[in-house]
């Protein structure tokens, strides 16, 4: 048995009953690997062999597994785009786990239903669609039901599918899946009986696109429209960052898909841009790559879109592996494997949670002890801070990535934005892009330090937007 296999067999395994008895209230069938993790480990390491490791992941400890020096995680799914903390991966041993008695209950009957369904699917082979539609025999069943006439696929146990097959309809269009992925990319989109939530989200992303295509008249110099056989797709150029108006861009990002930019590390108005396409979860391609310094040791914004552009790419890893060349390369391709994927950061905030933008890597000791003398004052006020240099994790394997993931989420669940404005740290124009895409108030800390130039974007924006007004006109990338 290969481990893909594994996974389709664990997704039917996993149930409310096996789920950690803290995340049950939570637990559903459209993310059944939710608190899976521990005896899911547990599994692999039975089949596999290996590791077992522990790490830290925002809902707590979380466990995966290390086979032949690879990263195996089958139950990263349930974070829905984080990724945990694998950097500060420990080993546990079988005897760790299984002392926990209701870690061990869970195991036993999480390895009966995997044997349960072993058993009755031995010998058997199953007709599946592949990604083109097209019929194949698969020794393991699909997980998903779907009908071939109305291209919609869902659950098996979908209450819609079983009322129609009982009454003898339905029979002949009839067909499964092996996993979502290839439902969506055969044509299906989901059923609103069994999976309303992924129903709304498919139905509205069918309403902007359409709203968005009909509002398109004309192709503008820093954007075109990508037309393929199935369906229009909007790409963003970006060869260079002058004369855009602010808000026109937030306009067309939100309804984007990919932008294709010329990245300019050092550019202020590039950082902004970026941060506004990055939480809105926009792919990238990178034309001047071949001229950027993706050393590790780069603390520039160059390796974190080069991961990200690498994370949205399709084609990579190519299926020999000839694009993946760089040890950065080998940990994306890590990741990709295990379901990491780009993801649009939807504002969520917390009543009296403050996101403080500000100086980090760069910081004098004296805006150091400004910050967290001002970060100790608002939690004796009863605010919830996050300040990145205090509560972001900084040890970031993946270029900077995890690290601006992290802060776009605390971003998104802050009710606020306070900022102590360095005009020299790159990081803060990025995180502004952030804050400006979700549409954030914004609140200036140290007024009186600066001395604002009417010529620089970055300072128009952060002026106007500290005093509650657009960003008007003469706001431009000039």
């Amino acid at each position: 048995m290969k481990i893909r296999e594994l996974k389709q067999l664990l997704m039917q395994s996993w149930n409310l009953e096996t789920c950690s008895p803290g995340l049950r209230d939570k637990w559903n069938e459209e993310n059944p690997s939710l608190g899976q993790c521990a005896i899911t480990a547990l599994i692999v390491n039975d089949f596999f062999g290996g590791k077992i490791m522990r790490c830290m992941a925002s809902s707590g400890s979380h466990y995966y597994n290390i086979i032949d020096d690879e990263l195996v995680d089958l139950t990263v799914e349930q974070f829905l785009g984080e990724i945990p903390q694998y950097e500060n991966g420990e080993e546990r041993t079988r005897e760790y786990l299984l002392s926990n008695e209701d870690t061990k209950n869970r195991y036993e009957k999480l390895l009966y239903n995997l044997k349960q369904l072993i058993r009755q699917f031995q010998g058997k082979q199953f007709k599946l669609i592949d990604c083109n539609g097209q019929d194949y025999l698969s020794d393991i069943p699909g997980t998903l039901g779907g009908n071939k006439k109305l291209k919609i696929y869902g659950r098996l146990d979908c209450p819609s599918a079983k009322k129609w097959i009982e009454k003898g309809y339905y029979i002949s269009n009839r067909v499964f899946f092996k996993n979502e992925d290839i439902a969506i990319a055969a044509g299906y989109r989901p059923c609103a009986k069994c999976m309303p939530d992924k129903y709304k989200a498919w139905k509205n992303n069918q309403i902007r696109k359409n709203r968005f295509q009909m509002c398109v008249n004309q192709r503008k110099e820093n954007e075109f429209i990508l037309q393929d056989s199935l369906e229009k797709k909007i790409i963003l150029r970006y060869l260079n960052y002058d004369n855009l108006n602010i808000d026109e861009e937030l306009e067309k990002i939100e309804n984007c898909e990919m932008a294709e930019i010329v990245l300019e590390p050092s550019n202020k108005k590039c950082l902004f841009i970026l941060g506004m396409l990055f939480v809105n979860g926009v792919k990238i391609k990178i034309l001047n790559e071949t001229d950027l310094n993706l050393e590790e040791t780069n603390k520039s914004f160059s390796m974190m879109p080069y991961v990200w552009s690498k994370i949205g790419d399709d084609s990579f890893p190519a299926p020999d592996y000839s694009n993946v060349k760089t040890e950065m390369d080998k940990r994306v391709e890590n990741i990709k494997r295990i379901g990491v994927r780009l993801n649009k950061i939807v504002d969520n905030p917390i009543d009296n949670k403050i996101f403080l933008i500000c100086p980090v890597r760069n910081a004098t000791d004296e805006q150091r002890k400004w910050i967290e003398d001002f970060a100790r004052e608002k939690q004796y006020d009863g605010y919830t801070i996050h300040a990145p240099h205090l509560h972001t994790r900084q040890i970031d394997l993946f270029g900077g990535y995890a690290i601006c993931k992290q802060n776009a989420e605390a971003v998104a669940s802050s009710q606020e934005i306070d900022i102590y404005y360095d005009q020299s740290s790159t990081g803060s124009v990025f995180d502004l892009g952030v804050a400006y895409a979700l549409h954030k108030p914004l609140r200036l800390l140290n007024k009186e330090e600066i001395t604002f130039n009417e010529e620089d974007l970055i300072d128009i924006i952060v002026k106007e937007w500290s005093l509650n007004e657009k960003v008007k006109s003469k706001a431009l990338l000039k």
